[in-house]
């Protein structure tokens, strides 16, 4: 035993190294080559694509910032154009000799309390260019605006025939210790020049804090420029009030690009080549935009090292160097287990495979067990053929054909079968059918059988080839369709007469839909008269109640103008008289007076409500969109309703977001609100005294809220859930139609493209939280 399992490992030896020649191991080394090589140009692309794509994501961050900045910079400079002419209104008042009012010198003096601290210097002065006002401050910034001020208003009045009437900004002053904006604005009072005051304001606090944040953000540097290339910002302090050319590095050619991509455009961003600190030129990435101040223009321009645009970088590059370390790691570990284990395995796979043989072996005779099982098990007769002669046959066949084994052996399929061409069967046929099965097309078909005894029976016969080893044989399958050909006879006369059934059924189901779909016809139509009949009630009770509003105030107006004309007749005819004093005069005209307030008074209090009638009595007869103020639109709604509600000791309060504006349906608004006072008065109040209702407009996520609620009685579940239901009322007996909170639903999920929801309990008021759409699609 021992010697045979030597011979067996030798053989296993001698086999794996057949089947694992060095071949192999050099194919796995050049793979793993070709794998680290082909690692290596991917991330080499997927490098420069990154460095793409960053620097045009970090260029357009960096326009951003210097648009923002360039915004907020104009926004804070033109609000002192607003002071401006504030001081300009005052010095008006005291140029021309009116310092004692309240716009005089007092007033000036608050002003300038309040005014902005960037604002460092003002400066009067007379036609005669004699200083009248200067509020400068203690201190050296304050004193060198004064002076800059000084030879600004100088230069003006030697050359003030070539200036308009209007205020000038002269060019701004930048020095490394200022950066100075000024406004001179002429006074001129009827066509004269009465003097001229100027405005120094503090650029410095204003560029450091919009230009200098620039650059947070890992963005870059900030620069401001003006169009002859003066630094008024530099990260370098060094660099303020110098030229750009002055600037180390910065030769003619240089600065001829630098002009012609940033001085000379609006806008832009890119790369950019300027002087590093060592003098040699760098690649920057920029991003700038000009602003006017006057008749000046300036220029803010972010840069950014190539450093910093990669930094972002850093975190990539390190999960790709790692990420080849493990790649390469991995490729040498699987290679030497692969290498090491690949002996050990072929041996095992032969191993195996004759293991496999011996249970593949008692597997095929065991198969040959089950198949005689399941030969014989089969329900319908079974066949095999060849040469024309039956050699195997199962025991329903025996069975089915009334024959004995060893007289079954002595048959062939033509034996058992109706050749005759009255029953429908022939040779030729049979054998059409024998040929194409063994040339492997499976047949099926009905054929006659004959049995022992000479009796006939219908058979489905089902005929296919099968291979055992080099032989073809037939395999025959016969299975006795007498007892299906008897159902299915039945089968037939049973669906003749269901159809006759079916039929006259269909017949008087078609009669009864006609008769139901005219019902429900005149049902629709009835509902929708009702639906239309309510909302037309609801516009008699907003005509009424205006009506009644209206006549109040245009009542009181027509008995003040007819008290006013008798008067007018009074005066006149003591006037034609000649004898009129003057204290009846001056009665008249107290009179006169009081009455056309009176009048003015009613007059616009009735114009209000027709204005407001007008707009909710149009748009409830009308489909129409159109933008409007959910809150004001709401108040005119409610105003139509007052007649109504002050009938009660009842009080609506409205509140919410009064700029809320929604481009919807008005009229179906307007619908929804007067159906909802009108259900709480008339159901929710019942007896109660003195109830609140309270609407709230607000906002939430693209969609207007109306959130509306009672203190009323409040109502059960049962009432709850059918809320919404048409024609139901718990008012029946007393005027109810049932339809105004489906009117309500309808108008809310239909018109205005929104939902509705209703909350109450007993004793506890109703809730009811509309939202719709602030823009109807």
């Amino acid at each position: 035993m021992g010697a045979n399992d030597a011979k067996s490992n030798t053989g296993l030896t001698n086999y794996s190294e057949l089947v694992f020649p060095r071949k192999i191991i050099f194919g796995f080394l050049v793979s793993s080559l070709i794998a680290i090589i082909l690692f290596i140009v991917f991330a080499f692309e997927i490098n420069k694509w990154a460095v793409e794509r960053n620097e045009k994501i970090f260029n357009g961050q960096q326009a951003l910032q210097v648009l923002l900045a360039k915004q907020a910079l104009e926004e804070n400079i033109y609000e002192f154009q607003y002071d401006i002419e504030i001081l300009q209104m005052y010095f008006r008042q005291i140029l021309v000799g009116k310092d004692e009012t309240s716009l005089g010198k007092d007033g000036l003096f608050q002003f300038l309390q309040t005014s902005r601290q960037e604002i460092l210097t003002f400066l009067v002065t007379d036609s005669e260019n004699n200083l009248l006002y200067s509020n400068t401050s203690v201190g050296q910034r304050s004193k060198d605006a004064k002076f800059i001020a000084e030879s600004w208003i100088k230069k003006y009045w030697l050359d003030k025939d070539n200036w308009s009437s209007r205020s000038f900004v002269p060019p701004v002053y930048i020095s490394r210790n200022l950066q100075l904006l000024g406004y001179l604005v002429p006074v001129w009072v009827d066509g004269e020049q009465k003097g001229i005051f100027c405005v120094v304001i503090d650029l410095q606090p204003m560029i450091h804090r919009f230009i200098f944040p620039m650059g947070m953000g890992n963005y870059g540097t900030g620069r401001f420029l003006n169009q002859d290339g003066l630094i008024l910002f530099d990260d370098n302090v060094l660099n303020i009030g110098k030229n750009i050319s002055e600037v180390k590095g910065f030769d003619s050619d240089l600065k001829l690009k630098f002009e012609q991509n940033i001085v000379n455009s609006e806008m832009g961003q890119g790369e950019l080549f300027v002087p590093g600190v060592d003098g040699d030129l760098e690649r920057r990435i920029a991003a700038w935009h000009s602003m006017k101040i006057g008749t000046e223009k300036l220029i803010l321009l972010l840069t950014a090292t190539e450093e910093q645009v990669s930094s972002a970088l850093l975190e990539l590059h390190v999960q790709i160097n790692v990420l080849g370390i493990l790649l390469v790691g991995f490729i040498i570990l699987i290679n030497f287990v692969l290498i090491y284990s690949r002996k050990k395995i072929v041996q095992d796979s032969a191993r195996n495979l004759e293991d496999l043989v011996e249970k593949r072996t008692a597997e095929l005779a065991m198969s040959e067990i089950r198949y005689q099982a399941i030969f014989h098990s089969v329900n319908d007769a079974l066949f095999i053929v060849e040469k024309n002669l039956i050699i195997n046959f199962n025991k329903k066949a025996l069975s089915m054909f009334g024959y004995s084994e060893d007289e079954m052996k002595k048959l062939s399929p033509y034996d058992i079968s109706v050749l005759s061409r009255e029953e429908g069967g022939s040779v030729m046929n049979l054998r059409s059918y024998v040929r194409k099965a063994l040339l492997g097309t499976p047949q099926s078909f009905e054929w006659i059988q004959i049995r022992k005894d000479g009796s006939r029976f219908e058979s489905e016969l089902n005929l296919s080839a099968v291979l055992t080893g080099n032989k073809k044989m037939l395999l025959s399958v016969v299975r006795d369709n007498t007892q299906r050909k008897k159902n299915e006879k039945e089968i037939r006369e049973l669906n003749t007469e269901l159809e006759g059934r079916v039929w006259q059924r269909t017949l008087e189901l078609e009669n009864a839909n006609t008769a139901l779909s005219e019902s429900l016809k005149e049902l629709k139509q009835t509902q929708k008269s009702l639906v239309e009949a309510e909302k037309m009630a609801s516009l008699g009770v907003l005509v009424a109640g205006v009506a009644h509003e209206i006549n109040t105030p245009v009542g009181v107006g027509v008995t003040a103008a007819s008290h006013l004309k008798q008067q007018t007749l009074n005066i006149l005819k003591r006037y034609s008289a000649g004898d009129i004093r003057r204290s009846e005069l001056e009665d008249y005209i107290s009179t006169a007076d009081e009455s056309a307030s009176v009048i003015l008074e009613n007059l616009n209090k009735a114009s209000d409500h027709i204005k407001s009638f007008k707009n909710v009595a149009v748009d409830q007869a009308s489909k129409e969109k159109r933008k409007f103020l959910l809150k004001e639109y709401i108040s005119d709604v409610i105003m139509s309703l007052n007649p109504v509600i002050r009938e009660t000791r009842h009080q609506v309060v409205l509140t919410g977001e009064d700029e809320l504006e929604v481009e919807s349906v008005p009229g179906s608004v307007s619908q929804v609100v007067t159906n909802l006072v009108m259900n709480s008065l008339k159901h929710a109040f019942d007896g109660i005294e003195k109830g609140h209702i309270t609407i709230d407009i607000s906002r939430e996520k693209g969609k207007a809220v109306v959130d509306y609620s009672d203190d009323g009685n409040g109502m059960r579940e049962e009432i709850l859930i059918r809320i919404f239901d048409p024609f139901f009322t718990t008012k029946r007996g007393s005027g109810g139609s049932g339809l105004g909170m489906h009117i309500v639903y309808n108008l809310v999920t239909r018109s205005l493209g929104g939902e509705i929801e209703c909350r109450s309990s007993v004793g506890r008021g109703t809730k009811i939280l509309i939202k719709i759409p602030l823009g109807t699609k």
